[in-house]
C-alpha cells in the first residue's frame, strides 16, 4: 500500500517517486512526484477509460503525445489526459532532470498497483530502460485489477481476454514482483 511521503529511488538510475497525495478517507486521487532522468519515462500509446491524469511540469522539459500529436511542456506547464484519450505520458527527452507531478483521479486499482510496483521496481533497479514498469508487468497489473487501461490500436477486449492473461502468466516466468494489494479478488 503507498504511503503519502514514501519515497522510492533507483540506485542504477538516480530516478526518485514520491507519493505526494494517496487515498483515503473517502478520497480517491494519487499524485506523485517524479524526477526523471534524461531520455527516460517513454511508455507505449494507451487509454484509460476509468481516470483522468494530470501532469504538471516543476522543472525541466517534457514532450507527450495526445491523439498522435506531439506537445512540449516547460515549468508550469500542465497537461490533463481525459478518460478515453490516446497518450504517451509526458517523458524526458532533454538531457537534463524532469520533475513533474503525475495525478489519477479518480486512482483506480490498476493505477495505485501500477504505482507500488514502478517505486518496488526502482529500488531494486529493476525498471525498464525507460525507467518505467515493464510491459509485461504492465499486462499482469492489468490482469490483476481488472484494468481499465488499455494499450492503444489493440481491442479492449483482445487485450482483456488473451494479452493480460498471457502477460501476468509471463511476468510470473520473468521473476517480476508486482504489488497488488489493490488487486481485489482475481490475484494474479
Amino acid at each position: 500500500m503507498v504511503r503519502v511521503g514514501e519515497k522510492f529511488e533507483n540506485p542504477r538510475t538516480g530516478a526518485i517517486m514520491e507519493i505526494a497525495r494517496a487515498p483515503g478517507e473517502g478520497e480517491r486521487v494519487l499524485e506523485l512526484r517524479r524526477t526523471m532522468k534524461p531520455g527516460t519515462g517513454k511508455t507505449i500509446a494507451h487509454v484509460h477509460r476509468d481516470y483522468v491524469e494530470r501532469f504538471v511540469v516543476e522543472a525541466g522539459e517534457a514532450l507527450a503525445r495526445i491523439d498522435r500529436r506531439e506537445r512540449r511542456l516547460g515549468p508550469g506547464d500542465e497537461l490533463e489526459i481525459q478518460i478515453g484519450q490516446r497518450h504517451v505520458n509526458p517523458y524526458n527527452a532533454s538531457t537534463s532532470d524532469l520533475v513533474m507531478r503525475h495525478v489519477f483521479e479518480p486512482a483506480s486499482d490498476f493505477a495505485l498497483s501500477y504505482a507500488e510496483t514502478l517505486g518496488h521496481l526502482m529500488r531494486a533497479g529493476a525498471t525498464d530502460k525507460q525507467g518505467e514498469v515493464p510491459v509485461l508487468a504492465a499486462f499482469a497489473i492489468g490482469h490483476a485489477t481488472n484494468s481499465r487501461t488499455y494499450a492503444a490500436g489493440i481491442p479492449d477486449g483482445f487485450q482483456r481476454s488473451l494479452v493480460f492473461p498471457l502477460g501476468a502468466a509471463l511476468g510470473r516466468l520473468r521473476g517480476y514482483d508486482l504489488h497488488l494489494a489493490h488487486a481485489g479478488n482475481r490475484g494474479s
